[in-house]
Parts: structure tokens; sequence; C-alpha cells
């Protein structure tokens, strides 16, 4: 195995956003032309904000007649909203639906597509074909410093597709 020297670099571009830059070159003073780059931020002030998830559909009591069923809403941030995962129950039988979203067991949390990741404020969806029993849903929001929203949204809905 050839050793290889790694030669880090982070360039200052104001007092908040910074970038490293990765520069790989071996012994013989090959260089890794693809030169990797990250973006990032440094503050010194801690993220003590919590985020806020909004749930807007289903609202409480909604029916839904046909499959897929589409959950949406937003969620917002004084700094960046990480993740948005819906917990969704089956109120029938107590299971929790599983991240293969075909199975059903213990308590989890499935990761919903946000329009925005990593911004201040975001919006989520989450589809999926559930069979006809009655549910209930809560929302997770997280931040990109691991704050969590405190005031899980949540409403019971039914599927009757019958």
């Amino acid at each position: 195995a050839e050793r290889w020297n790694l030669i880090n670099r982070v360039v200052q571009h104001d007092e908040l956003a910074n970038e490293a830059l990765l520069l790989a070159k071996d012994l013989a003073g090959n260089v890794d032309p693809s030169t990797p780059q990250r973006l990032f931020t440094v503050s010194t002030t801690p993220d003590q904000e919590d985020p806020d998830g909004v749930l807007d559909t289903p609202v409480p009591g909604q029916v839904f007649t046909s499959v897929p069923v589409t959950m949406s809403g937003s969620a917002s941030d004084d700094i960046a909203v990480a993740e948005v995962n819906v917990i969704i129950k089956n109120r029938d039988t107590g299971l929790f639906l599983q991240d293969d979203e075909t199975t059903w067991g213990t308590w989890n949390a499935i990761p919903t597509t946000l329009s925005n990741p990593n911004a201040a404020a975001t919006d989520w969806d989450w589809s999926g074909t559930l069979p006809d029993a009655n549910y209930q849903v809560w929302l997770q929001v997280k931040d990109t410093s691991g704050n969590g929203d405190p005031e899980k949204d949540t409403a019971r809905f039914q599927v009757d597709t019958a």
C-alpha cells in the first residue's frame, strides 16, 4: 500500500461562512484532482431554540377513501431544519409502520421528503399505501443542532377504501 498525505485547508469567506477544501497528495507528488469541498458555518452562540413542525394533512378525523395516503406540512427553525419524521400507529392493532412501509411493529419514525433540506423553513411530505384501519400520526422534527419540537403535532385519521 502506498502512503499518502492529506493537506487540509479552510477558507474563511466571512465571519460565519467557511469552506473546507481537501487536497490528497501521494509521496510521488500525484494530486487527487477531485478536490472535495464542503461549505459550513461556525457559530459561537449555541442553538437553544426548538424547531416547530406543522401537520397540515391529515386533519383530525379525516377519512381517506383512496390510497396512497399523502401527509404534508411545514417545519421551521431559527437555524435549520435537519429532519421531519412521521410516526404512524394503527390504532386497531397498536402497531407502528416500519421503514419498509409495509410491515408493522414497535415504535418507529419514518423520514419524510423535505422541499428545502437544512434550511430555516421547509415544507415536507410523505405518501404511502395504508390498509383500511384507524390511525394516529405524530410529527417529529429535529434541527441541525439536534433540538426537537416538544409540541409534536398529531392527528387521528381513517383509511376506508371499501
